[in-house]
């Protein structure tokens, strides 16, 4: 079959596809990263281009409603929602690629942990050898009091032979837990690195660490490559289960990215990778399957289970990992289907299930975990509110990237706000879409069912509520100040999606502290990790009803601690027990099939 050229301007891109091939597809294989927060399911509008010359499908259902009639006339399209026909030239809208995110890389981590790391070296020098009938390999063991590997792998014993022809005059075994699983030439005891790594929905941390003095050398970013699959993890469990090439592409993208932040450190610092002996995943349950290439179908279907959940150690090779030939891998433990070793791992940095006073654990990531502990019990719930806060199914939403508004305030009639980079804004980002939301909850302009409307004694504010559509939304920013020239607002469907965010994530607390037969005012402290939810303001947070009032002054932002508590089980094998410790203990309570629960959710959707 034939295949048509598409030009992508302005660039000039080129690519080639059959007829009816996806144009998002087609974007995506020619390099061009469009934003798609909702997968290419047609559901969030992000992925706008227009049409210069050729031939196209037909609009589909989801454009006629996502579009406006000015954009249709102007020839924009969904890439997601259109087929190539025959030759094309496109043109990217301005807000439809993909920018660069802001990445919160540290988080709250407790101080002292007993410092054990698993990998260790001992160097031996072979004179010291007896010359008794045993092997080099059996006067080694008994020499460093360790032992091979069961399976005596023959790069162990290649290894031992070629540092036995090149005449060294020592060799240096490397240990993980009690088993040599290297050994090297000379004394290499000072060259001892290991990697700790977050891999959450939307963003990869990735921490590179000295194991000799448990210090922390760097850190390294990126956006997770495999959101241009979806923003959220269920879109990512439906593409993954199209076939098994798909799948194989989801683990590729996530391995290339941690490989390349592992080899911009080493760069960076002037480490050899060959030095990184293990590495330490957290995340939730979906990315850790697709890191290692096992299918994540069962987590997207009832009764939501995962494959595996307890801590899981493999071959780096075996994975394709930038480190040494025979490093190691471990996963950390998760709880259950939508409790992952993220939050495990946020266990482990904290320590809150050891206060003796009863604790709570919000995690506002792209998905809601909440995490009680009480007296001896820790009880956990998931909920899907996470999306919203990353820009989708939000009409002038985006991620936390350069130009996304992030802090808003009403004041003197007027609106004030904050641009990421201190460029013109082009969007609003989590943090800004729950400021604005309680600024206008403040103000009067929206009720407590949610409603949007007007305030005529604040006429300067009043004067920016339109009317499109029969629908109102108050506009931020006006085009003539925006980045891309069209006008920044919030819709009523827009506080609609804050609203079911907001209700998933108070009625998940409130299914907790019910089980535990306690109320807010019992509760001591408040830890919100996450990378949004370091950017909150405890007055929005309050204002919109997620907070109480009484709890103001107990909340604690800490940050990225999904990489934190990666990095303690990296240094300390206690900690690692302590994880599988915890993974069994949280007691994980489905929502869905919780008694009442759609009732509770319900009076939940209200603002105060």
């Amino acid at each position: 079959m034939s295949k048509f050229k598409v030009t992508f301007l302005p660039d000039k891109r080129t690519g080639y596809a059959e007829r009816n091939y996806n144009l998002l597809r087609l974007a995506d294989n020619t390099g061009i990263e469009l934003e798609a927060a909702c997968g290419g399911l047609g559901i969030c509008g992000k992925c706008r281009i227009k049409v210069l010359d050729g031939k196209v499908s037909p609009l589909s259902e989801e454009e006629l409603k996502l579009l406006t009639d000015s954009e249709i006339t102007q020839n924009i399209r969904l890439a997601c929602r259109t087929r190539v026909l025959g030759p094309l030239e496109i043109t990217l809208c301005g807000d439809s690629v993909r920018k660069k995110s802001r990445i919160v890389e540290d988080g709250y981590s407790v101080s002292d942990i007993p410092y054990n790391p698993l990998i260790k070296k001992k160097y031996l020098e072979l004179s010291k050898l007896s010359r008794s009938g045993a092997s080099f390999a059996e006067e080694i063991e008994k020499a460093l009091c360790v032992r091979f590997c069961k399976d005596f792998p023959l790069h162990l014993l290649s290894q031992l032979a070629l540092t036995l022809k090149e005449k060294n005059e020592g060799v240096t075994a490397v240990i993980h837990h009690d088993e040599v699983i290297g050994i090297e030439p000379g004394d290499t005891g000072d060259k001892s690195y290991g990697i700790a790594v977050d891999i959450g929905t939307t963003t990869v941390v990735v921490s590179l660490v000295n194991l000799k003095d448990a210090h922390e050398i760097g850190v390294a970013s990126v956006l997770n490559p495999q959101t241009k699959y979806g923003l959220d993890v269920l879109s990512r469990i439906v593409y993954s289960n199209e076939s098994q090439e798909s799948l194989i592409s989801l683990q590729n993208l996530i391995i290339s990215a941690i490989n390349g932040m592992i080899e911009r450190l080493c760069a960076q610092f002037c480490i050899d990778r060959e030095s990184i002996y293990e590495v330490v995943v957290s995340g939730n349950p979906t990315m850790l399957h697709l890191f290692l290439g096992i299918s994540p179908y069962s987590i997207g279907r009832s009764p939501y289970k995962v494959v595996f959940r307890k801590g899981l150690t493999v071959k780096a090779h075996e994975l394709g990992m930038s480190i040494s030939n025979f490093g190691m891998v471990y996963c950390l433990p998760s709880v259950s289907g939508y409790i992952g070793a993220d939050i495990v791992a946020g266990a482990i940095a904290t320590d809150f299930y050891k206060e003796r006073v009863p604790s709570l654990f919000i995690d506002l990531g792209t998905n809601g975990e909440i995490v009680l502990h009480h007296k001896s019990k820790t009880i956990a719930c998931s909920c899907a509110a996470g999306p919203t806060w990353e820009g989708m199914n939000i009409s002038c939403g985006m991620i936390a990237s350069e130009g996304a508004i992030e802090m808003v305030e009403l004041t003197d009639g007027s609106v004030k706000f904050q641009a990421m980079g201190d460029k013109a804004p082009a969007g609003i980002c989590g943090s800004g879409i729950i400021d604005t939301v309680a600024e206008l909850i403040k103000s009067g302009f929206v009720d407590s069912s949610g409603r949007l409307r007007k305030v005529e004694e604040n006429s300067a504010l009043t004067k920016r509520l339109l009317n499109e559509n029969e629908e109102l939304r108050f506009v931020l920013v006006e085009a003539s100040l925006s980045a891309n020239g069209k006008e920044i607002s919030i819709s009523q469907r827009d506080i609609r999606q804050v609203q079911l965010a907001k209700g998933a994530i108070s009625s998940g607390i409130k299914v907790l502290l019910d089980e535990a037969g306690i109320g807010w005012k019992n509760i001591s402290r408040v830890f919100v990790a996450g990378a949004f939810g370091k950017h909150l303001r405890i007055e929005s947070l309050k204002r919109i009803g997620i907070i109480p009032e009484e709890a103001r002054d107990k909340v604690l932002f800490v940050g990225n601690t999904s990489k934190e508590g990666a990095m303690l089980c990296l240094l300390s094998l206690e900690k690692r027990k302590e994880a599988e410790e915890i993974s069994e203990n949280i007691q994980y309570i489905e929502l869905s099939t919780y008694p009442e629960y759609e009732k509770l959710f319900i009076k939940e959707l209200a603002f105060p």
